[in-house]
């Protein structure tokens, strides 16, 4: 899952590097907007590890 997360980051940064709009990566990744920001601030945040998915038991 984590790597599967960090692939789509990866190619959401090349896509806005080329000039795509974040709105419009995310839309074309089949991802929403708020969860790619989401796991860009836990990767810089956690590393890598902050990818993994989380338990949301209490």
């Amino acid at each position: 899952m984590a790597k599967e997360r960090l692939r789509v980051l990866k190619l959401w940064d090349a896509l806005r590097k080329k000039g795509t709009s974040s709105f419009e990566a995310a839309g074309l990744l089949g991802v929403p907007r708020s969860t790619l920001y989401r796991w860009k601030k836990r990767l810089e945040e956690e590393g890598p590890r902050g990818l993994e998915s989380k338990s949301r038991r209490p």
